[in-house]
């Protein structure tokens, strides 16, 4: 899924293409200016793997996106606290813009702790705050399939019981054959609280028959559970497709006008071979 800062940034493009193709007298000066760079914080702890943050900023439509696809942000504070005085350091000695502890077994998060992620850069202060849920255990998983006008459609199916009386967010990462799938799969328990549920991850949106699910592929889901806010950011992101009539940027649980999420959240992961 492509940002939507982008987004806008092709839809003028064509419009400029329009224009110019439809008067050949007519200079036409749309007067687009270069919004300045803005920060993108990308950051998790869970309870497996860790913190971990990606810093970055973001580029002005008119980049060559070629040859700076992504501007990397080195050098900058991150800490990361818990509500118990837990303090931990992240920096990015091993991969510059990428924000890791020295052992992080050291700092595995834990359920229902909170988090605050403190960043100091280009001598602003960003902070965001996330409390870890309460994993949900996955009873079993299999095979689902679904008919649609053309053709039938292959997937992951997570059976488990959302507990009843508290809001749960879930977020899931796909990967088939080791090839991990963009679509962005979200759920709550909005109207389906303390019930059995059957979480269907089938890819919609691939049109290519050659990378559609099919018998034999080896299907691996990560499954988070994340916090209201962090769902709020998926979902939105989610809406914001090239396709919206008002793109924008999703919504942040950051401060201080950065882009991106901060997420606490717990993570198991299962696997599966499509029958």
């Amino acid at each position: 899924m492509k940002l939507p800062f982008r987004s806008i940034g092709y839809l003028l493009a064509s419009l400029v293409m329009t224009l110019l193709q439809s008067s050949c007298e007519d200079v036409i000066d749309l007067g687009l200016n270069n919004a300045a760079p803005k920060l993108v914080i990308e950051g998790w702890v869970d309870d497996v793997a860790g913190p971990s943050v990606t810093i970055s900023k973001t580029t002005a439509f008119t980049a060559d996106l070629s040859e700076n696809p992504q501007q990397v942000l080195s050098g900058a504070t991150v800490t990361l606290t818990d509500n118990y005085g837990h303090t931990a350091v992240l920096t990015d000695k091993v991969t510059p813009g990428q924000y890791r502890v020295e052992e992080a077994a050291n700092f595995l998060g834990k359920p229902g702790r909170t988090y605050t992620l403190k960043v100091e850069a280009d001598s602003q202060t960003y902070q965001a705050v996330s409390t870890m849920p309460i994993p949900v255990p996955i009873d079993s998983v299999g095979t689902v399939t679904s008919d649609i006008f053309d053709g039938e459609r292959k997937g992951a199916g997570l059976l488990f019981t959302d507990p009843p009386g508290v809001k749960n967010q879930y977020r899931y990462e796909v990967w088939v054959n080791d090839v991990f799938l963009k679509t962005i799969f979200i759920y709550n328990d909005k109207y389906n609280d303390g019930k059995t549920i059957t979480r269907e991850l089938i890819d919609f949106e691939e049109d290519d028959d050659d990378k559609k699910i099919v018998i034999g592929d080896r299907v691996r889901v990560n499954i988070y559970n994340i916090d209201e806010a962090v769902y709020k950011y998926w979902f939105s992101l989610d809406e914001n497709n090239p396709g919206s009539a008002a793109p924008g940027n999703p919504v942040s649980n950051i401060s201080n006008g950065a882009l991106g999420y901060f997420s606490a959240q717990t993570s198991q992961q299962v696997e599966l071979i499509i029958q």
